[in-house]
């Protein structure tokens, strides 16, 4: 049996290339994707594994917006937060984007490998959901040049199409970005 867990997408190549009809294991391999956690199933898990983190209600509210109740964020945040202190809305903004490097690490690795293009379509879906064809205006480039790109970013999971405009699947990763240009006035681009 194989167990793929933690960043990787149910779109991801490697996942077709073992479990399809024609991959290593000629079609008889089960995928089983894990869903994000329920807000009470989060609330319950916190409460037992980890009683001495004390959330305000709407600082809960907010620790589970932050980490959509994806069990990997939720665990990483968890361990990061300060023990027997009143947490609000406000202290876990203050820490999400604190501890943003920590809790994004595996998407600071995709990121890091994306190419320039790839790079910049992220960027550019920063601001709001686009075209295919407006993504491309911006870049310069004919719509069918970005097939390659905008399939790529899908398989990730960094990007979606939803109602014919590509958006950011990834919040955190966006949020990082977010946080990394207001520090530093440059979005940390690839080396060319």
């Amino acid at each position: 049996a194989y167990i793929f867990s933690g960043s990787m997408s149910l779109q991801d190549k490697l996942i077709s290339e073992i479990a399809s009809q024609n991959g290593a294991f000629g079609g008889r391999m089960i995928t089983i994707n894990i869903n994000p956690f329920e807000k009470e199933t989060v609330r319950n898990y916190l409460a037992e594994k980890t009683p001495y983190i004390l959330f305000s209600d709407d600082g809960f509210d907010r620790f589970y917006n932050c980490t959509s109740g994806i069990p990997s964020y939720v665990n990483i945040f968890a361990s990061l937060l300060p023990v027997n202190e009143q947490l609000d809305d406000e202290a876990i903004k203050m820490y999400f984007d604190k501890k943003i490097q920590a809790i994004s690490s595996h998407l600071i690795n995709i990121w890091s490998r994306l190419s320039f293009r790839e790079q910049t379509i992220i960027i550019i879906l920063l601001e709001k959901p686009m075209r295919r064809i407006d993504i491309a205006n911006e870049l310069g480039i004919s719509t069918g040049s970005l097939s390659n790109y905008l399939n790529n970013l899908q398989n990730q999971g960094l990007i979606s199409l939803n109602k014919g405009l590509y958006e950011i699947a990834e919040p955190i990763l966006k949020r990082w970005l977010e946080l990394e240009f207001k520090e530093k006035g440059i979005y940390p681009y690839r080396n060319i």
